[in-house]
């Protein structure tokens, strides 16, 4: 009997044990596709954000408002931050049925025209450099453009993507971000015509008034002869209009200051970070390339744009243009996406996974749109405020 019950002890040892292996095998198989699942980093409650501290190519000015037919000036400005700049490549687009480009003419920053600057329907290129010796740091004016207004309506003149700029501390291009500028041609509002006011022409108080003539009544001793001609009273002229009051001017309203935190993972054959346009009322304002900083750190690169009009969240995206995907074995893969954790407009903070945010991808990526309630962009597409 003792044999027996040591056996059946013996026996359900060995069922607990296989049991308990069992159990642990599901813990570790579960653990494994939820993470195969949840690509994206653990959210941490610890943030952080720094300036993009790379270089910076500009438009200035950023607000254009300009009649028909009419000429001006923009300025290409380059900010290199901390680093050295030894060459540039620019190219920037614009609507040629608004705008005529008619001329451009290279700064003194890079003085060195490597490649002649042309014109060609809608685009603009040029590549300046320096002495390979005598690289240049600080703020200067790369080259002027000249533009004539040619119908009503709005446009940008933006850099693409296109544009390169070499520094000496990196071996591939270098730029934190892009901004261009937006350019009013706003239609003339039509005069509303007055209807005159008809004007009195006054009697002269001297004038007599011709009466009638009558026969004279037979004179008694009594009676009193009647006047031929009667006075007249002087009226007053009637103004003939009332003089316009002067215009009410109104104040011009100030603008808004839109920051964007974002950060970003790499991929690709030479693992590029995400690219990021700020999208204000339709027109493209700042374009971010390389968003670096660390998701899952939640340390955040912070991008600022200074808009001389009043904006609010309908008005901006944020858009994700670089997406790229691979997978490169049975368990690895590359893939590179853009994390938005905030924008910002004049101080108040909107967070991108509130419930009013819209996430929208390109109609084949593979990714589906909606109230995601994300901070991600796992595709090419935009964060609707």
């Amino acid at each position: 009997m003792i044999i027996m019950k040591n056996n059946k002890l013996g026996d359900m040892n060995i069922v607990q044990s296989v049991l308990g292996a069992l159990v642990l095998i599901a813990l570790s198989m579960m653990l494994f596709f939820s993470y195969k699942m949840v690509k994206k980093p653990f959210v941490f409650k610890e943030e952080s954000a720094v300036e993009a501290n790379g270089p910076v190519l500009s438009i200035v000015p950023s607000l254009i408002s300009k009649d028909l037919s009419q000429s001006f000036n923009v300025d290409l400005i380059l900010d290199t931050k901390t680093e050295k700049a030894s060459a540039t490549e620019i190219v920037l687009v614009y609507n040629p049925t608004i705008l005529r480009a008619n001329s451009i003419t290279p700064g003194s920053f890079l003085p060195v025209v490597l490649k002649t600057g042309a014109i060609n329907n809608g685009t603009v290129t040029l590549a300046l450099g320096v002495n390979p010796t005598e690289p240049k740091q600080g703020v200067g004016i790369l080259a002027t453009v000249n533009f004539t207004t040619l119908a009503y309506g709005n446009d940008t003149i933006n850099y693409t993507a296109q544009t390169q700029l070499a520094v000496i501390s990196q071996t591939t291009n270098f730029i934190s971000s892009l901004t261009g500028s937006i350019i009013t041609v706003a239609a003339p509002t039509p005069t509303p015509t007055l209807t005159p006011i008809p004007t009195f022409t006054p009697v002269p108080s001297n004038t007599p008034i011709p009466q009638p003539s009558a026969t004279p009544l037979p004179t008694t001793p009594w009676s009193t002869p009647v006047p031929t001609n009667v006075p007249t009273v002087p009226v007053t002229p009637v103004p003939s209009s009332t003089p316009p009051s002067a215009p009410t001017i109104v104040p011009p309203i100030s603008g808004s200051v839109v920051t964007v935190y974002a950060a970003g993972t790499k991929a690709g054959r030479y693992s590029y970070y995400p690219n990021m346009k700020l999208i204000i009322d339709g027109h493209t304002v700042l374009e971010a390339l390389a968003v670096a900083g660390n998701p899952a750190l939640r340390q955040f690169i912070k991008y600022t744009h200074n808009s001389s009009v009043k904006v609010t969240p309908k008005q901006v995206l944020v858009k994700f243009t670089n997406d790229y995907y691979r997978r490169v074995g049975r368990r690895s893969y590359e893939d590179r996406n853009l994390m938005v954790d905030k924008i910002e407009i004049d101080g108040v903070e909107y967070q991108t996974e509130a419930d009013t945010v819209y996430t929208r991808y390109t109609r084949h990526s593979g990714c589906h749109s909606g109230y995601l309630k994300s901070e991600w962009l796992y595709c090419n597409g935009y964060l609707a405020y």
